[in-house]
């Protein structure tokens, strides 16, 4: 409705519940030339650590997110609640979308989709492991990136930093704005992109390649085998 009444929007993940909706609200504001920023905050964090700034292509990556269960969040899967960020964060990455996907699921307090297992495949031979759960013992939020040069393991928990590479990462990234205060950090990109006319960080584009993967992770595991068209 904001975007039809010619607003300027920065909306929270997901941007949408269905693919018609997000198609929709990405037509508009391209239309229309309006600001759709999605809220997907790691994008700042990574950015922070200066895993945008390698010029090398990822050849594996392993996330994982998980939590206690809490009631906030159930009103959709956890694929969409948690492993999102990590949807997002990945097709930035590798700038690509992926050639084959497979999940699995499964059920636990909420009665809807708790935890939820994907594997991408991409046509490059990249390939990455997902895990997401609101059923586990602990919070956990990571990302272990393989590279042809070594190994970057990001705790995004305890903002912390291990690699084994010759990248000029920042391993004090937990002190820089960006990381410290991720959601400030969104809304003055948002902002800046309104005032400006810079280009939003992660643009309405981005939030319905992310929201088509996690679509298509919480259909049957038999039927998730091609991915959802943007």
């Amino acid at each position: 409705d904001a975007l039809q009444h010619g607003l300027h929007v920065l909306v929270e993940k997901p941007l949408a519940t269905d693919m018609e909706t997000a198609r929709k609200m990405v037509a508009t504001a391209d239309r229309d030339r309006l600001v759709l920023q999605v809220g997907h905050q790691e994008r700042f964090v990574s950015k922070a650590i200066g895993l945008f700034d390698i010029d090398e292509t990822p050849t594996r990556i392993v996330a994982k997110r998980t939590c206690k269960f809490q009631q906030r969040g159930t009103d959709v899967s956890v694929t969409m609640d948690l492993m999102i960020h990590d949807l997002e964060l990945i097709t930035a990455l590798t700038g690509l979308m992926p050639t084959g996907l497979q999940s699995s699921t499964r059920s636990g307090p909420s009665r809807g989709i708790d935890e939820t297992r994907v594997h991408l495949s991409y046509q490059s031979g990249i390939e990455a492991e997902l895990f997401a759960s609101r059923m586990a013992e602990e919070t956990v939020r990571s990302m272990e990136i393989f590279y042809p040069s070594g190994t970057v393991h990001v705790d995004f928990v305890s903002k912390t930093l291990i690699h084994d590479t010759p990248f000029a990462l920042n391993g004090n990234f937990a002190s820089d704005a960006l990381a410290a205060d991720s959601l400030g950090a969104s809304d003055n990109a948002f902002i800046e992109a309104v005032l400006r006319g810079t280009a939003t960080p992660v643009s309405g584009i981005d939030g319905a390649r992310a929201l088509s993967l996690a679509l298509e992770a919480d259909l049957a595991p038999e039927l998730a085998t091609a991915h959802i068209a943007v």
